[in-house]
């Protein structure tokens, strides 16, 4: 994460801070997962490393529908998996040691994995 800021970025709670994996372009969620922070700030203009670890399951929050299912199945036949993720991040830029302002970034991507060669494909956010 970069701050681009000239005040430091202060983290809200973990619980509004979040990242989604849903399978392919669809709504069928597959996994959801929190941020970790090293620590609770970033410097002003400063970066920050932030790690994601998800469980991916077909069965989260109900499974696939029956339309998803035939594409998992095509899909894994073909050795390629498409996944859209949604990241959403909220906190407060401290200025002045006075003013604190709300800030809500959020991140869409899509991308493959390819698991004959176990590497990420076509990834744009």
């Amino acid at each position: 994460i970069w701050n681009r800021y000239f005040g430091h970025l202060e983290f809200d709670d973990q619980k509004s801070n979040s990242v989604s994996l849903a399978y392919a372009d669809s709504s069928t969620m597959v996994g959801r997962s929190g941020l970790i922070f090293p620590s609770d700030r970033i410097e002003a203009r400063g970066k920050e490393a932030v790690g994601i670890v998800m469980q991916v399951s077909s069965s989260f929050k109900g499974g696939l529908k029956p339309n998803d299912k035939t594409r998992v199945h095509d899909d894994l036949n073909s050795g390629v998996l498409g996944f859209t993720s949604y990241a959403q991040l909220k906190g407060k830029i401290h200025l002045f040691k006075k003013l604190r302002l709300s800030t809500l970034a959020v991140m869409s991507c899509t991308f493959q994995i390819d698991l004959v060669h176990r590497s990420v494909q076509r990834l744009q956010c």
